[in-house]
């Protein structure tokens, strides 16, 4: 307590630590490296106030990470596994997240009334776990709603425990809370009557307060009745209600009325002044070490296995096998920053890239960013739909390389792209492939290419085949395009090159010979055809 006898907090004494000299008399008990940690601590928390305006999410990581949460739950065994312990911050999160979903302005104090709210509601409780056989269970009576037991123990039944004691006796006269008359459950809920013409004068309003505090009372004691049903129903064949008058307390508590209520009925006459006993807690104390050894039970194994690395170290190193040498070279590649090479699999579009350029194309591919995604792709995209579907033919559906490689949209046109299909539908229907019937539409071949770029590396090419026919005794391949033509040589070359990779594709796999395929591209847009 303070001096003049106000109730004083943890955070209070800590911001006094923080301005005192390290040899005021109050802090002699402290041992000197007591002393610069509680000033440490003390400094971290008047911190963390002065950042009480920052936006929730930051606030939260903040603190996290200036009392080193993560470190603290992992170090607390008590708490279980420290899998556990991460696992359960990252649930608070999560829950964190939702709130957030829910109130737009997010503010620090209406988190607070909703983590009190939560608190009492046991709504952040674990999930309980189905009954089962020879197992005793431990959870709150919220956790056990919706469950049966064959014998269930309700205990703590004294009173501020079951019924718990009244937190809020204001209701929505409490700072921040929302007036009852404007919620739809108002009719269950109490009523101040406070206007001119239910309290025309002072004693009337006075007295409008103390029914107003009585309802409240008599709310919560409903609602703890509620709860207890719940306790009480959750046996099948035996139940056992206990309560004891010590629990941690300076003086007993009393029986709870509703364990007085259930002896009745049952005829048992408890007597009215129950006999609580000493405190068991009386004269003892407990000692905790401070600060935590973070390897607690663990250190004699953590030392052990620290001990035996260190030998290991010194030891003469066996011969590794060759999964090692190749997992120890490619670290050791990294860590050269020796150039990127290019991928074992890529689709076929990408193989100009690196004909063209190949270290670029290499670094682009190891650090991909994401691509703009263009109106041209999208309409490139319906009109390969519409021609599969014209044809009549399931093509090979999507490829799971699809999603690395391209970008796909809806296959429904927007208005702005309609107009556009129509055109390039009317464009196919007069070309020379609108009467054939294509042998295959959209499929793809898996091409293996001993060494394509000379990096002396084989290389899996995705050969993705818009449309094979057959001609007489030839196969003809043909890559539909709605992009623009190309305007010179070179990229006329480089397009080109991607059709002969496909005629090789082909030949590869169905044995045709390479002088009967032909390959051709088919600009749409433009009406214009080119065959290598």
């Amino acid at each position: 307590t303070s001096a003049d006898g106000d109730a004083g907090s943890l955070v209070i004494a800590l911001d006094f630590l923080a301005r005192q000299k390290p040899d005021h008399g109050w802090l002699a008990p402290f041992t000197a490296a007591a002393r610069v940690r509680l000033r440490e601590a003390g400094l971290v928390f008047a911190g963390l106030r002065r950042a009480a305006s920052l936006p929730i999410p930051e606030l939260v990581r903040l603190v996290e990470s200036e009392l080193r949460l993560d470190v603290e739950l992992a170090a607390n065994e008590a708490r279980g596994p420290a899998r556990t312990a991460g696992d359960q911050l990252r649930a608070f999160v999560d829950e964190l997240q939702g709130f957030l979903q829910t109130d737009d302005r997010g503010s620090l104090s209406a988190l607070l009334a909703w983590l009190d709210r939560a608190e009492r509601q046991d709504e952040f409780a674990p999930r309980t776990e189905p009954p089962e056989d020879d197992v005793v269970q431990l959870l709150t009576i919220h956790g056990s709603k919706g469950l049966e037991w064959d014998a269930v123990a309700v205990v703590r039944g004294v009173e501020d425990e079951l019924p718990a004691r009244l937190q809020d006796g204001k209701g929505w006269l409490g700072f921040g809370v929302l007036p009852y008359s404007f919620r739809g459950d108002h009719a269950w809920l109490p009523r101040l009557a406070w206007r001119a013409g239910d309290a025309p004068s002072q004693q009337h309003l006075k007295a409008a307060f103390e029914d107003y505090a009585d309802g409240i009372r008599a709310r919560h004691l409903a609602e703890e009745r509620r709860l207890a049903y719940v306790a009480v129903t959750r046996a099948r064949e035996h139940l056992l209600l206990t309560g004891s008058g010590w629990a941690g307390t300076k003086k007993p508590r009393a029986v709870s009325p509703f364990l007085r209520e259930i002896a009745a009925e049952l005829g048992i006459d408890l007597p009215d002044d129950v006999d609580a006993g000493e405190n068991p807690f009386e004269g003892t104390q407990a000692t905790l070490q401070w600060p935590m050894d973070p390897l607690g039970i663990r250190r004699p194994r953590v030392t052990d296995a620290a001990e035996r690395v260190r030998a290991a170290r010194g030891a003469e190193r066996p011969a590794p096998t060759r999964d090692l040498e190749l997992l120890l070279a490619e670290r050791a590649a990294r860590a050269a920053g020796r150039d990127q090479v290019a991928p074992t699999r890529m689709p076929a579009s990408r193989l100009k890239d690196f004909v063209a350029d190949y270290r670029a194309a290499a670094d682009a591919a190891a650090r991909p960013m994401p691509e703009r995604p263009y109106r041209q792709t999208r309409l490139g995209t319906l009109f390969h739909s519409w021609v599969e579907q014209r044809s009549g033919i399931a093509g090979r559906g999507r490829s799971i390389d699809d999603t690395l490689w391209e970008e796909h949209s809806d296959t429904d046109a927007a208005s702005p792209d309609a107009a556009d299909l129509e055109r390039l539908k009317g464009v196919f229907l007069a070309s020379e492939w609108a009467d054939l019937q294509p042998l295959e539409v959209e499929t793809e071949i898996d091409y293996a290419d001993p060494d394509p770029f000379g990096d002396g590396r084989p290389h899996i090419i995705i050969c993705k085949l818009d449309a094979v026919y057959r001609r007489g005794d030839r196969i003809e391949i043909v890559d539909w395009k709605t992009g623009r033509p190309p305007r010179t040589d070179a990229e006329k070359k480089e397009r080109l090159l991607q059709l002969e990779l496909y005629r090789r594709a082909y030949h590869a796999k169905h044995g045709v010979p390479l002088d009967r395929i032909d390959v051709a591209l088919f600009y749409v847009g433009d009406d214009l055809i080119l065959r290598a």
